[in-house]
């Protein structure tokens, strides 16, 4: 899909990037037209003004007015082009707001501070819909499409994902440090929970054969990367604040991921089943889930050894006197 504005007007118009340069306004002498050269480096990736994108999303005729009920965050920092190519109408914008209110309930979307807001539900939306699009899916204009009837599979994902991301949320904000002033490594941990949710939750089957396979590899792969190095620094601050996080602060949360399961399971042996089994215990619990495995395993083999020890002692007692104890 395509998210760029200066690609999606040259695919869907007639218009070229000269076309496009010299229908913008240009701030510097209050005249029209900008350079072709500096509408390419847009087409290519480079930050586009947040005036420029208006009036890219004008010409594309995907341009509409938000309103929103706290104005702590000004209206320009949410114009996102991005956004507008995926939803096409601001009647979709509203129906993708209400379905993942839905998709959260009962309970409700808070930010870094624990709160609700307009500005940042909106922002933690279109972020959704960011990571899903990065993570191979062709996200539908309105979510109508998606429902337990018509997409059982995608509307499933979603919901597993919302679960996993209120888990995750009420984990940071309760169990991570940070200060009332700007805290940098805390709030990039906190905005991003739904990529690693995402990343946690989806499997290979859960993708619809439109989807391309190879982002949803390197979707994956970067968000590992992106945690087990988040994972290190907060380790090296603790280790030089006295061992404020326990053993599984970090492994329960962030290092649980879902991999591909088998349709079907075959025995040969039962030596094969155990290994089978150790293979499953592996691959589809948590650190915390395996470590409460082991010390249940840990458990069974002392009561064990303890009833092997009374028929010992009672075999012993019968053999000398035959007098019970």
């Amino acid at each position: 899909m395509i998210t760029n504005i200066v690609a999606y007007l040259t695919e869907t118009t007639n218009m070229t990037q000269t076309d496009i340069a010299s229908k913008l306004k240009n701030s510097d002498d209050n005249k029209t037209g900008v350079s072709q050269a500096l509408v390419s480096k847009w087409n290519r990736g480079e930050k586009i003004p947040k005036n420029h994108e208006r009036e890219l999303l004008m010409m594309a005729d995907l341009y509409w007015e938000l309103e929103l009920e706290d104005d702590e965050i000004p209206f320009g920092n949410l114009v996102e082009s991005r956004w507008n190519i995926i939803v096409k109408s601001e009647k979709n914008q509203e129906d993708w707001y209400n379905f993942f209110t839905d998709m959260l309930a009962p309970k409700k979307f808070s930010n870094k501070h624990s709160e609700y807001k307009d500005s940042d539900f909106v922002k933690f939306v279109r972020e959704c819909i960011f990571s899903l699009n990065e993570a191979g899916f062709v996200v539908p204009e309105n979510p109508e499409s998606i429902s337990n009837k018509n997409n059982s599979r995608f509307f499933n994902l979603l919901r597993r994902w919302m679960h996993r991301v209120t888990i995750l949320q009420y984990w940071c904000y309760g169990s991570i440090p940070h200060s009332p002033m700007k805290d940098s490594r805390y709030t990039e941990l906190y905005d991003n929970l739904p990529r690693i949710a995402l990343a946690q939750v989806i499997i290979k089957k859960d993708l619809p054969e439109k989807s391309d396979r190879a982002l949803f590899e390197n979707y994956v792969q970067d968000m590992t990367q992106f945690v087990d190095s988040l994972i290190r620094n907060y380790l090296f601050w603790d280790s030089m604040n006295e061992g404020f996080f326990g053993d599984d602060d970090f492994n329960e949360l962030l290092i649980q991921r879902n991999k591909e399961s088998k349709d079907t399971l075959t025995y040969s042996s039962p030596e094969d089943m155990t290994t089978e089994i150790e293979n499953i215990h592996d691959q589809f619990l948590s650190y915390a889930e395996r470590k409460i495995m082991d010390r249940l395993n840990a458990n069974e083999k002392l009561i064990q050894e303890l009833h092997q020890k009374i028929d010992l002692l009672i075999n012993q007692n019968d053999d000398s006197d035959g007098i019970p104890f």
